[in-house]
């Protein structure tokens, strides 16, 4: 009997999201010819390149009418790009240059000469222009006045494209006997582990604005989809013959060439909803299935990584007793090997929330052993030594929901309790200073009757002695739901307000819900039905919830939230981070999920202090903080000498939105302040030039 590999992934979400279904493509124009290079510009115009011995640049507007000619009768012309300052780059392979053009169609000075066969250009964040060589196997680069001319990478297999990721990474497409293979190098080209292959040759390539690189096949016309990682997602759909040039518009929709002479538009579905999978291990030799089972949770780590518990079990109990492992990352992109924790060979464990005290660093996780019918406690001070004990007496004969970190110091736990007789008791409430030793229970809500309890329960501590708990009511006899609802204690759970509704969406019986809290006060929750994961916020201490959104809408990878399966949601770096397992359809695989929930942005303004006149060491780009953000930010930069400085903020297709320092400035730590409205939803990244040296981030803003 064939025994399938376990693989456990972790998801990478960009902004929300899971990849879209393929989606049908529509002619934006047609009765083209040999079409080469495409492009939108600033002003929303489209560039269409149409090649041969006399080629001409069409132009048309967002609607595929055409409009004059940008250029025409152009000898050999190729790849097409616009740069920041404005201008048209235009390669010709006949005469091995590249030209320079205004806006509006006025030639100007050749920008470069004497190139062999310029095939494809990209201008980087830092200015440089990229143009890629096929026949000498280099990739060129120039400063961005032409000057400087210098290599970039050298001895490769027919290097035919070129674009720069939103990480910085740059992807150049060669061309080996077999299939294409996509190469990937830092911006100042030191070679990388490769990022994709491909059964086909590639003949065009773009990332959209959520993250997603795609990669256009000859031959096939299939448009191959990966996550930033480089991990496969569905593919977007088929392009027709020969796709040789895409581009993303400022509207979404991705335009396709053909060498049949078309461009084909497809409505792309962006960022709220596409996921990016990272591959955490592929190693579960003696296990059938690895599923979460109600026992993952996901936190800050003392040392300041992401730390992911979960479980690894033998669905069918033959290979021996369940496993709890701990991995943890810096970066969310390289994990460290899965660490087994001591649980003391039982084999069953349930019903685990884990918190980290960010007062004293203690990392606290309960979980519940089946064997003994018993609570236990994991803990450990550095995040590396843990300690296994017994968990207090309190704790038998209750189901844990949740376990949440106090924000200054201590631990809550919610759970629910039976009575003498079996039934299901009320709801209760304890706190610890040490996560090790607990007080007294404190009930907020009635015995249930008619065999109703509570599903799910999330507990934050918005102060030292400030409880919130969010709970959903449900009836194991006949699978009923209830709308979420909340009760607050001022006086660290002595007495607890009324009930009252949070949200109205009803999590239906066996599914459930998480929340935290945000250093800002805002708050998070997430919760599930039958078939998606949702999540909603609220900013007044949750008073209000904003409208709950769909993160997946179970069309693709990732599947529905499994009914056994909790989703957890907790802080990280500033940013609500969530965590959640699910069974594909086919049931071979469980995957792990963890990413950002969607967000919204507002614009800057910037000001600009010196906080600081000690000359750093090294040239130094700060997370932006608080991040996200809504209404106001901070960003900290450090240059080591006097220089010219830029600090630039470009939008995820690599566009300037705006230049927040352009001056020469002084040894030292500087702070540039964010404030405005009017750009549109999404994620940024942020640039900064000192002299020579250069570095990005990202920054998120929210409502």
């Amino acid at each position: 009997m064939h025994t399938p590999r376990i693989r456990l992934l972790l998801t990478l979400v960009l902004l929300g999201v899971l990849a879209p279904a393929a989606h049908a493509q529509t002619p934006f124009a047609s009765d083209l010819d040999f079409i080469v290079g495409i492009t939108q510009l600033d002003d929303g115009r489209i560039l269409v390149v149409q090649g041969g011995e006399q080629g001409n640049v069409l132009s048309f507007d967002t609607n595929g009418t055409a409009l004059a000619n940008f250029a025409s009768t152009v000898e050999g012309p190729g790849a097409v790009t616009q740069l920041a300052d404005g201008r048209i780059l235009l390669s010709t392979f006949a005469n091995q240059n590249v030209l320079a053009f205004a806006s509006d169609g006025t030639p100007l000075t050749t920008f470069a000469e004497g190139i062999p066969l310029p095939f494809s250009l990209t201008q980087l964040v830092d200015g440089r222009v990229l143009v890629t060589e096929p026949i000498s196997g280099n990739v060129t680069a120039f400063n961005a006045d032409g000057t400087g001319r210098m290599a970039f990478a050298t001895g490769l297999d027919f290097p035919d494209r070129v674009i720069q990721l939103q990480d910085g990474r740059v992807l150049v497409n060669t061309s080996p006997p077999n299939g294409g293979l996509v190469l990937a190098f830092d911006p100042d080209g030191t070679r990388l582990p490769d990022f994709a292959s491909t059964d086909f040759p590639v003949g065009a390539m773009t990332q959209l604005s959520d993250g997603r690189v795609l990669l256009a096949q000859v031959i096939s016309g299939d448009i191959a989809t990966f996550a930033p990682d480089g991990t496969a997602l569905p593919d977007l759909g088929t392009a027709g013959a020969d796709p040789r040039a895409m581009t993303q518009l400022a509207d979404g929709r991705l335009l396709v060439t053909d060498q049949g002479g078309t461009v084909f538009a497809f409505e792309v579905e962006t960022a709220s909803d596409a996921f990016a999978q990272i591959q955490l291990f592929d190693e579960t030799p003696d296990y059938q299935d690895a599923i979460g089972g109600g026992a993952s949770d996901i936190v800050e780590m003392p040392d300041g990584s992401l730390g992911i518990f979960f479980k690894v079990q033998d669905r069918f109990q033959t290979q021996g007793p369940d496993r709890l492992y701990i991995s943890t990352s810096s970066d969310g992109t390289t994990w460290s090997a899965r660490e087994e924790l001591d649980t003391g060979g039982h084999q069953a464990i349930c019903c685990m929330s884990a918190a980290a005290d960010a007062e004293t660093g203690r990392v606290v996780a309960l979980y519940f052993n089946a064997d003994a019918n018993a609570y236990r406690i994991l803990y450990s001070d550095d995040g590396e030594t843990w300690t296994n004990i017994a968990a207090p007496s309190l704790f038998q004969e209750t189901t844990v929901y949740d376990l949440a970190a106090a924000p200054g110091g201590g631990f809550a736990a919610v759970m629910g309790t039976t009575t003498p007789g079996g039934d299901f008791g009320p709801a209760v409430v304890t706190t610890s200073a040490d996560g090790l030793t607990w007080g007294n229970f404190s009930a907020f809500t009635e015995e249930f009757n008619n065999g109703a309890e509570i599903c799910s329960s999330s507990i934050i501590q918005r102060s030292a002695t400030d409880l919130l708990v969010l709970y959903d009511q449900c009836d194991f006899r006949f699978g009923s739901a209830s709308p979420i609802r909340q009760v607050s204690s001022a006086d660290n759970g002595v007495t607890w307000s009324a009930p009252v509704t949070a949200i109205t969406s009803e999590i239906s019986f066996g599914r459930r819900m998480d929340a935290t809290r945000a250093a800002d006060g805002t708050l998070w929750m997430i919760h599930t039905n039958a078939e998606d994961l949702f999540y909603t916020s609220s900013t007044d201490g949750g008073a209000t919830w904003a409208p709950s959104e769909r993160w997946t809408d179970n069309a693709g990878t990732p599947s529905s939230p499994g009914q056994d399966n909790s989703p957890a949601i907790n802080m990280y770096a500033g940013q609500p981070m969530v965590l959640f397992d699910a069974i594909r359809p086919e049931n071979e695989f469980n995957h792990f999920y963890y990413g950002i929930p969607g967000v919204s942005s507002d614009p800057l303004s910037v000001a600009i202090e010196e906080v600081s006149s000690f000359v750093p060491e090294t040239v130094a780009l700060a997370q932006n903080y608080p991040n996200p953000f809504s209404g106001a930010t901070t960003i900290r930069f450090s240059i080591t000498e006097a220089a010219p400085v830029t600090l630039t903020v470009y939008d995820l297709m690599g566009r300037e939105v705006k230049r927040l320092v352009g001056e020469t400035l002084v040894p030292g730590t500087y702070e540039a302040n964010f404030d405005g409205s009017g750009l549109a939803s999404g994620s940024y990244l942020y640039r900064l030039v000192a002299g020579g040296a250069s570095t990005q981030r990202q920054l998120t803003l929210i409502r």
